[in-house]
């Protein structure tokens, strides 16, 4: 893995950088992107469409931020 990785001359993330990667995803954020989602296009792996998820947004909204906060 590490051959492969230093084939593509990578740039490393600092402290900063992970940390915001690795910060809890808001309600908010969620919201924001269901909202914007393409209607007849699935965000996969999943394959629903935007449409389902702006659809049944209310009730996705309490299972979404559970779902993103597991390891």
């Amino acid at each position: 893995m590490n051959k492969l990785l230093e084939a593509y001359n990578l740039t490393w993330l600092n402290h900063e950088e992970t940390e915001y990667l690795n910060r809890l995803v808001m309600s908010k954020e969620i919201k924001i992107v269901i909202e914007n989602l393409p209607i007849k296009k699935s965000p996969q792996p999943d394959y629903f469409i935007g449409e389902f998820y702006q659809t049944f947004k209310e009730e996705l909204m309490p299972i979404l931020p559970k779902l993103f906060q597991t390891n």
